[in-house]
């Protein structure tokens, strides 16, 4: 019994020193690799962007319509989850920008040659909830972008005609309206690391579609014409991002 006993203690000295050591070191490499490709991160973002807007006016008969562009300013922060499965790159990521977009236009209402109707657009706050996917090559990581845009957008009509309504607007008068946008937002960046492993440098492009934001209808009290204005919005964006890794997992 007493060698019996032995024995059987000796297979398992043998099992625990063979197998402790082994699924320690598994372990250890596993958390190694982890560290190394999983992250939650925070990051900069700034860069420029470009504007591209349809208005149009209408009454039935009557159309006013034209396409204007322009160019801003974009800063803000981002907070994301990326990983490294094999050579692929995957990233969930969250954005808040500020824009700098106030862009104004004088469309001529007379033979006179005035620019009576003037038209704002100001875009100061921008977000978005993206997905990238792409690959590594060796430490540079390749993707492309896809998800949704919001912004909040504020649309001025104003009449300077001392005399005469322009589109329902009464002379000397202004309207301003505001409305919350949303649209998809699709690209693709390239990913470099900066310092060590948890410091890296992002440069992106993205093309953010708005849709349309029609105003209230505006009755002109001369012709007793009621016009409908509408507005469609797009940008692209050129960004520059620096992140650094907040917890690795």
């Amino acid at each position: 019994m007493t060698m019996i006993l032995s024995f059987k203690r000796a297979i398992w000295t043998t099992i625990l020193s063979t197998v402790v050591p082994i699924w320690g070191q598994i372990v250890s490499h596993t958390s190694q690799d982890c560290e190394k490709s999983c992250s939650i991160y925070v990051g900069v973002q700034g860069g420029p962007a470009s504007y591209n807007g349809r208005y149009t006016a209408q009454e039935g008969v009557n159309t006013v319509a034209f396409e204007s562009g322009s160019t801003s300013g974009i800063i803000g922060g981002c907070i994301g989850v990326d990983g490294r499965i094999g050579s692929g790159y995957l990233a969930i990521e969250g954005n808040v920008y500020y824009d700098t977009l106030d862009h104004m236009i004088g469309l001529l209402t007379s033979a006179t040659g005035i620019p009576n109707h003037i038209i704002k657009i100001k875009n100061p706050l921008l977000g978005s909830g993206i997905a990238k996917l792409g690959f590594y090559a060796g430490d540079v990581a390749v993707y492309a972008l896809g998800g949704v845009t919001a912004g909040r957008w504020y649309f001025g009509l104003e009449n300077d005609s001392a005399i005469n309504w322009t589109r329902g607007i009464a002379p000397q008068n202004s309207m301003f309206f505001s409305k919350n946008m949303m649209g998809a937002k699709v690209g693709g960046g390239v990913r470099f690391p900066f310092f060590y492993d948890w410091l890296d440098f992002d440069v992106q492009y993205s093309y953010n579609w708005y849709g349309e934001c029609p105003l209230p209808p505006l009755r002109d009290l001369q012709t007793n014409l009621i016009w409908n204005h509408t507005f469609r919005n797009d940008q692209h964006l050129f960004l520059f991002s620096l992140n650094a890794d907040l917890y690795s997992f």
